[in-house]
């Protein structure tokens, strides 16, 4: 959740809080036996997983890229400066 932080810092970058924010999309989250691997619940764990790759590829598309385009000074230090320090 870089992006998020990098376009505004002031705000919780959480995935969940951003999904419900900015997509306006209810919360998907599961259990905390279920995330600990105390309970084995394949469905609602993969399921859990989808929508996080979803949900963070929508953010990107629909939130994060429109943002960064119009913002010529934020999408050069994202993208020249803070992601590839993540390639390291």
């Amino acid at each position: 959740m870089l992006a998020s932080h990098t376009l505004n810092e002031n705000r919780e970058h959480g995935l969940k809080e951003l999904v419900r924010a900015e997509l306006d999309e209810p919360d998907y989250d599961i259990d905390l036996a279920t995330k600990r691997g105390d309970v084995f619940d394949f469905p609602a764990f993969y399921k859990y997983g989808a929508y996080d790759a979803v949900y963070t590829l929508r953010l990107k598309r629909r939130v994060f890229m429109p943002q960064f385009r119009k913002d010529l000074t934020l999408r050069k230090l994202f993208f020249s400066l803070i992601m590839p320090l993540l390639e390291r």
